[in-house]
């Protein structure tokens, strides 16, 4: 339940910073987008770690918006999309400049090092 916890709080940190611009795992969603060529629902639920539905309602609301194109074949973030998460990328970057102070140096640290020893045993 602390794990969890700690998720949501994070999520409302970052949701706080965005100033409701969009939401942080749509944030997440569309720089995965960016960063994957012929990226699938599929293959950014698993990039990502998230659940399947979630990213399909997600990326509803984004096609809905005009932020992302595509389907089965793939998905692209649209001129429309990109300006957007360039307009989002100074919130995302103070929420981690926020997060890393509430941290410190070694916390900071610590947090990436405890998910590294997450991911390798989940795919171990």
């Amino acid at each position: 339940m602390s794990a969890r916890r700690l998720a949501r709080i994070l999520t409302r940190m970052y949701a706080e910073e965005m100033e409701g611009q969009m939401e942080p795992a749509q944030f997440g969603l569309l720089q995965m987008m960016e960063h994957m060529q012929h990226c699938t629902q599929a293959g950014l639920a698993n990039a990502l770690y998230m659940d399947k539905t979630t990213v399909s309602r997600d990326v509803a609301v984004m096609k809905k918006r005009g932020w992302v194109e595509g389907g089965r074949g793939g998905l692209r973030v649209t001129p429309i999309g990109r300006r957007l998460l360039a307009d989002a990328m100074p919130h995302w970057q103070r929420a981690q400049k926020r997060l890393r102070k509430a941290l410190g140096d070694d916390g900071w640290q610590a947090l990436f090092a405890a998910m590294r020893a997450v991911d390798y045993e989940a795919s171990a």
